[in-house]
């Protein structure tokens, strides 16, 4: 029987790479590239070897190798078509990638083209600025030397107008002095001519003696030497104002009537304060200096005043140093009629020398010759309460600024009390 020959051999295939690695991806295993036969060929091959007396065991190992062998060549052929697109993708993005390189290039060399442009232009702009400030600098500086000039003159001319109301202020002054001047010797010459009428007029022993206002002028001086100074009183009659805002007197619905109005500092305080007040004397000589004062002050008795008036028509009554003047009957008349003029809410305001001072009570209230008695503050109250007054109150003032030195303190307070305590005092009554 004749031996089979062998079978054909496949042939060699060199062991290389089946292709190169690729960046990220795990490397191909490296196999020998065999060329696939014809399925009729592999399977001829096959069993041409089990012809020549293989086991059954040898023929299923080799139907599994084949099968193996099989299954390795699918494999190698899908990761041949994927290698195939993915070089295909990635050329396709390098040819993008280059694209956009080449468009961006563009775009920077046309952005680089416009910033020269601006840079120019900007260049241009700021020499244009630099030339602008220095006109305007020049300009300030014509500025500056045109304000100098001007501010020059403005102080020679505010010196002159300067000059010019100081002498007009010393004119006013020097003509107001005059006017007073005039004033005073008009009133002294009325004063004296009717003394002379007068006396011409009065027979027998009446003859030469002084009637009606003869002692005016008198009084006026009298006033100037023992009262104080116009500054002095107003000081001391500061401390009413805030009565007066208090029971909200001052005004045209509620004005202030001062009796006794004398010299006019009251009034004078009140005006300077915007508020409504007049007053009323019997002096012919004050009723003159308050109206060359511009005060108004009318030539009237105090209580004729008050019976002239309608019902409550005013909204507070002062009166300094007037009712140490006036007969016990008077005062209470006074009373009763400053009741009847005041608003619900009025003030009357009453101020007198304390007698509760030793030195006032028995020396000090007498060198006034027109008064008539002292009246102590107590007596005061129980009369304006009896009248019909609610919350009366007394305020004294004015107390000596003398002091007693001694060892006994307790002594010499006892005895600046009697001696230096309040020279006067207010009684404060209001309407209900």
């Amino acid at each position: 029987m004749a031996q089979p020959s062998s079978p054909p051999q496949a042939p060699a295939v060199p062991a290389t790479p089946l292709t190169e690695p690729v960046e990220g991806e795990a490397p191909v295993p490296v196999t020998p590239q065999v060329q696939p036969a014809p399925a009729s060929a592999r399977a001829g091959s096959v069993w041409d070897a089990v012809g020549f007396g293989q086991t059954g065991a040898e023929l299923d190992r080799l139907r599994l190798r084949s099968d193996a062998v099989e299954k390795r060549l699918d494999q190698i052929e899908g990761w041949a078509r994927n290698s195939a697109e993915r070089t295909s993708f990635v050329e396709s993005m390098v040819a993008d990638v280059d694209g956009f390189r080449m468009a961006r290039a563009r775009q920077i060399a046309g952005q680089q083209r416009m910033t020269e442009k601006f840079i120019a232009s900007l260049a241009g702009l700021a020499e244009r600025i630099d030339a602008f400030g220095l006109e305007i600098e020049a300009m300030q500086a014509r500025i500056a030397a045109i304000e100098t000039g001007q501010q020059a003159e403005l102080d020679r001319m505010d010196d002159r107008l300067t000059a010019f109301a100081e002498r007009q202020d010393m004119l006013q002054r020097v003509m107001s002095g005059r006017s007073q001047q005039i004033r005073r010797i008009d009133r002294t010459i009325g004063l004296l001519g009717g003394e002379a009428d007068h006396s011409a007029a009065a027979p027998g022993p009446v003859a030469g003696g002084l009637h009606g206002h003869a002692l005016d002028l008198l009084y006026l001086a009298f006033e100037d030497r023992a009262r104080g100074s116009r500054d002095e009183i107003k000081a001391r009659q500061a401390v009413f104002l805030p009565l007066v805002e208090q029971c909200g007197a001052g005004t045209a619905d509620r004005p202030v009537l001062d009796l006794g109005a004398g010299r006019g500092e009251w009034l004078e305080l009140l005006r300077e304060r915007g508020l409504v007040a007049r007053g009323v004397d019997t002096n012919e000589a004050m009723v003159a200096l308050c109206a060359s004062l511009d005060i108004d002050c009318a030539d009237a008795d105090a209580l004729g005043a008050l019976v002239a008036l309608p019902d409550e028509s005013l909204g507070m009554i002062s009166g300094f140093h007037v009712i140490e003047h006036l007969p016990h009957e008077v005062f209470v008349s006074l009373l009763d009629e400053a009741l009847r003029v005041l608003k619900p809410g009025g003030v009357l305001l009453l101020e007198t020398p304390d007698p509760q001072n030793v030195l006032v009570g028995s020396h000090g209230f007498y060198m006034d010759p027109t008064h008539r008695n002292p009246l102590p503050s107590a007596m005061v109250r129980i009369i304006a309460e009896a009248r019909g007054f609610a919350d009366v109150e007394i305020r004294r003032l004015n107390p000596s600024p003398t002091r007693f030195a001694g060892q006994d303190r307790e002594l010499a307070a006892q005895l600046d009390e009697l001696f230096y305590g309040p020279q006067d005092y207010a009684v404060i009554g209001r309407k209900i």
